[in-house]
């Protein structure tokens, strides 16, 4: 299980590179990885953006992101946010789409 959650959230980094990408087009930076920082000096999402990367993971995933799991925990880095997917998609049965 562990070589799965490592392969599955090396595709999902890049997954939620794409989704930056089609938000923010040329304002994304060229590199992207777990540690990038999506608030403040990063990225610089506001919270109007955050609903939105929200609303496109759950397309993207078909997923259900909570209200209560809106958290900056979750969404301070791209790291937050694999931390927050990573588990609903390791814990669907017979999920090989992640």
């Amino acid at each position: 299980m562990e070589a799965r959650a490592s392969l599955a959230r090396e595709e999902l980094l890049d997954r939620v590179s794409r989704i930056l990408g089609a938000m923010l087009g040329e304002a994304l930076p060229a590199h992207i990885d777990e540690g990038t920082s999506l608030l403040g000096h990063g990225i610089g999402l506001d919270s109007i953006e955050i609903l939105g990367l929200v609303a496109a993971l759950e397309d993207e995933f078909d997923l259900a992101i909570d209200d209560t799991e809106l958290d900056v925990q979750y969404f301070a880095t791209v790291g937050g946010v694999l931390q927050l997917i990573l588990p609903k998609l390791l814990s669907r049965p017979d999920d090989n789409d992640c």
